[in-house]
């Protein structure tokens, strides 16, 4: 919840602290900046220290400054403050992925790995459905307190209840220098994650500014937007489960001709968002929003699932830091952009436009990838 928490409230932040637009999609961007400046770091140290430890770990430093947030009155303090957070939560995100690869086999990967990452959505559901409610009965600020005490409680649960995978994985026998040397030369590594950057610009930016659009571009009450919101949300985490399900059983555990159709469907209905007329029936509507977020937030599983058997159990950790060096910058300069479009032209159907025409991209060069049986 904490990573997307800025964009349900978005509308009282901009109204209480007069930020721009542009100014919250770099706080969303800032969580993200964290995870591309902390990615080789973590993984290294997930790979070292393991599961248990780093997910604790991880976890503690993202809930503390999600309180602390509730302390800013100016631009700089904000971003600040979700950096450092997101340093614990490029972390707990590496923890996570590494303990998958490890902990199931081929033909459940990719299932497990949606179960995983359905978290992300289910997240946001109770974002959009609870923060915006806080926040006209309270404060803004409530939210984030609420959050990061249940992060807290639940570190301490990682601490004392969660356990090492009981598959025993060899530590790299290499230096560290050439085992991220070997990953950045493999192919089919790079592909994937310079392909995933049109999708994570999309996605994050989706996510970062869809109340706000549909607030200001078809001028929903902001209690109905976050529904919406939560909806999209909802979407997306059937489809982390679903496609990765059709990945392991329908597929045999071929996974790029699932994560393709993800591509192309996002790259379309963002297009169709961006045409969308003023007034148009509410239920077409969320039928509109469902669909993209089924795709635009459907593919990270498979994707996950694909950068760790192409690396190899033993260094999933440290690709999954490597794979963030090129993912994230998409993250990035995403939400930012795509709030200074809008501040711009006063135009989301632009944002949109463009937003769609680089998951175009994604296909091209996801089609590049060469799947063949992995290593594990």
């Amino acid at each position: 919840m904490s990573r997307i928490s800025v964009s349900p409230l978005a509308p009282f932040i901009i109204e209480e602290l007069h930020f721009s637009r542009a100014d919250i999609g770099l706080f969303i961007a800032a969580t993200y900046l964290a995870y591309l400046v902390f990615g080789i770091p973590g993984g290294i140290l997930v790979d070292r220290f393991g599961v248990r430890l780093s997910n604790t770990v991880g976890l503690a430093v993202l809930a503390v400054f999600t309180i602390l947030f509730t302390s800013i009155s100016m631009f700089v303090e904000g971003f600040v403050i979700r950096f450092i957070g997101g340093l614990g939560g490029g972390l707990l995100f590496i923890a996570t992925t590494r303990a998958i690869i490890i902990w199931f086999p081929r033909e459940e990967r990719a299932t497990m790995m949606g179960f995983k990452q359905s978290g992300v959505p289910l997240g946001g559901i109770l974002s959009g459905l609870i923060l915006p409610t806080l926040a006209i009965m309270y404060s803004w600020r409530v939210g984030f307190i609420v959050m990061g005490i249940f992060g807290i409680v639940i570190s301490v649960f990682y601490l004392f209840f969660l356990r090492e995978p009981q598959t025993k994985i060899a530590k790299p026998s290499v230096a560290i220098s050439d085992s991220i040397r070997s990953i950045l030369k493999n192919r089919d590594i790079l592909l994937l994650a310079i392909g995933a950057i049109p999708l994570a610009w999309t996605e994050i930016a989706g996510l970062s500014f869809m109340v706000l659009f549909l607030t200001e571009a078809h001028h929903i009450p902001v209690v109905t937007a976050g529904f919406l919101l939560a909806l999209m949300q909802v979407a997306g985490a059937f489809a982390r489960i679903g496609l990765g399900f059709v990945s392991d059983r329908l597929f045999d555990g071929e996974r790029k001709s699932v994560f393709l159709s993800c591509c192309i469907l996002t790259g379309f209905l963002s297009l169709i968002i961006a045409g969308m007329p003023r007034g148009i029936s509410i239920w077409i509507l969320a039928i509109i929003i469902f669909l993209w977020g089924f795709v635009a937030l459907g593919w990270a599983a498979l994707h996950l699932t694909m950068m760790g058997e192409f690396a190899g159990a033993e260094s999933a950790g440290l690709a999954t830091g490597v794979i963030n060096l090129f993912t994230t910058p998409g993250i990035i300069f995403g939400p930012p952009l795509f709030g200074y479009i809008v501040d711009v032209t006063g135009s989301y159907a632009l944002a949109w436009s463009l937003s769609g025409t680089i998951c175009f991209a994604s296909t091209l060069i996801i089609g590049l990838t060469r799947e063949e049986r992995k290593r594990i």
